[in-house]
């Protein structure tokens, strides 16, 4: 909603920037910036693409060799409430936080279990694999080898009773049918697998840690 041209108005005006502010894919259906009005800029060599498909940009990102890129869609990650709140919870927590750990906050189900430690739940197949692509040392692969399950990735410092509070939560989620169950986990460089025991996690419980 952003590029609507009485939005770019107000966004040039709430900056203290009017005038300042170029955009080049659009801006020869835009009044001349200064930089262009002051010849630092050759407005010629601008663009004047509208509306909403994204022909022109595809055809230029193939003209400079740009193959690498996401899928056209609208809407910014950090008007989304969720992954938000997560972002908000990641700088509180980790403010050494690295772009795996930003980039794990697109994935599955979070859960603050405490002030160093956050534990992610898959929500499908395909989550559980990016999950195990995120793993790395010092983190903990949980999941449920008997039954259908998620995967549980632990990341930050983990106590023996945090193993039972994670397991908890992965029973939750699993096709227990309401029954505890033994859940394996295990560093993601080691095949060794230590187990635990552990009752499905109440709903109050998910709700208190889930971010």
């Amino acid at each position: 909603m952003s590029q609507r041209r009485d939005a770019i108005k107000t966004i040039d005006k709430e900056s203290n920037l009017e005038g300042l502010i170029l955009r080049p894919l659009s801006a020869k259906l835009l009044e001349p910036t200064m930089p262009e009005k002051a010849g630092i800029i050759d407005r010629e060599r601008l663009l004047d693409i509208s509306g909403r498909r994204r022909i022109h940009q595809i055809s230029l990102a193939k003209r400079f060799g740009l193959n690498n890129y996401q899928n056209p869609a609208g809407g910014c990650l950090l008007t989304d409430k969720g992954f938000s709140g997560r972002l908000e919870d990641l700088l509180r927590h980790n403010p050494d936080y690295d772009i795996s750990d930003l980039h794990l906050l697109k994935v599955g189900r979070h859960f603050r279990i405490s002030d160093g430690l956050r534990f992610i739940v898959g929500r499908d197949e395909k989550e559980n694999e990016r999950l195990m692509s995120f793993a790395r040392d010092g983190n903990m692969i949980f999941d449920i080898p008997d039954i259908p399950s998620p995967i549980g990735l632990a990341r930050g410092k983990i106590s023996e009773k945090d193993k039972e509070s994670l397991a908890s939560i992965l029973v939750r989620y699993s096709d227990c049918n309401g029954d505890g169950f033994t859940v394996s986990y295990r560093r993601p460089t080691s095949e060794e697998r230590e187990k635990v025991f552990a009752n499905p996690a109440s709903q109050s419980l998910l709700d208190s840690l889930r971010i």
